[in-house]
């Protein structure tokens, strides 16, 4: 149906994923818990920071597993389950952060259609450049972007 109980909540991720009967399933659930697990490796220690939803240091742990609670992964407002919501609503700020730093800069920048931004001048935006700092987003893609988030 969907929903856990608290009893389920005590299981593990892994056995979660064991009970899960078809394969491909499986294998995407575990490729659900890399990503989580790797999302809360890079910012669960700015959580407290971020402090719209507070996250108890007793629910800090320093990495997701699949030896970890179900309850980690259930979102709440409380316990342990406030790391998920609280993750969730961390990268939500910082999206919104970055889309409004990007156009702060597009104010200072030429609007011509064939204008670009360049990997130096997203990084000044909070987005790191990627390893090839040649590359370039076209400014129209980004005001098309910025459209979609403002309708």
């Amino acid at each position: 149906n969907g929903k856990f109980d608290r009893k389920e909540g005590k299981m593990t991720i892994g056995q979660l994923i064991k009970k899960e009967k078809v394969e491909g399933t499986r294998a995407h659930l575990q490729k659900l818990v890399s990503s989580m697990s790797k999302a809360w490796g890079l910012v669960h220690e700015r959580l407290p920071e971020h402090a719209r939803l507070r996250v108890d240091h007793e629910y800090l742990i320093p990495s997701i597993s699949l030896d970890t609670e179900l309850d980690y992964l259930i979102p709440t407002t409380t316990g342990a389950g406030v790391c998920t919501s609280s993750l969730v609503d961390f990268l939500v700020c910082t999206h919104n952060s970055f889309i409004g730093k990007c156009r702060d800069q597009d104010k200072k920048m030429d609007t011509a259609e064939n204008s670009y931004y360049t990997a130096q001048q997203l990084s000044c935006c909070g987005l790191r450049a990627s390893a090839d700092t040649n590359c370039s987003v076209p400014l129209s893609l980004l005001s098309d972007l910025w459209q979609r988030t403002t309708d």
